[in-house]
């Protein structure tokens, strides 16, 4: 989950995909009730989610819509091209589609 203040991201926090499945995820309920509760007591909001497609399926798949638990958050997804991992954003809003949003990806050091 990515967690932060309007669309700036403050805070990136990994949660365990319980399927350990390449082509389906399914966050940790305990590891994502933590992210909620953290979120919650920053005063922040849930602004993506991430997973990645290894396989280089750059757009939500089919499971993706099927099993869709946030509507209307980015949903972030994380694909290869040769050896470069890349990076696409959705807002998903429902089963009838996603509207791809630009993402920019910066560190602040």
């Amino acid at each position: 989950m990515i967690v932060g203040e309007g669309n700036q991201s403050r805070l990136v926090i990994p949660v365990t995909n319980i399927l350990h499945d390449p082509y389906r995820f399914r966050m940790d309920p305990e590891e994502e009730l933590k992210a909620f509760l953290l979120a919650e007591e920053k005063g922040w909001e849930i602004l993506a989610i991430y997973h990645s497609h290894p396989q280089g399926i750059q757009h939500p798949s089919p499971t993706d819509f099927t099993e869709l638990t946030f509507p209307g958050v980015i949903y972030l997804i994380w694909y290869q091209v040769g050896e470069r991992w890349q990076c696409r954003g959705y807002l998903m809003q429902s089963q009838a589609g996603a509207d791809e949003v630009p993402v920019i990806i910066s560190t602040n050091e």
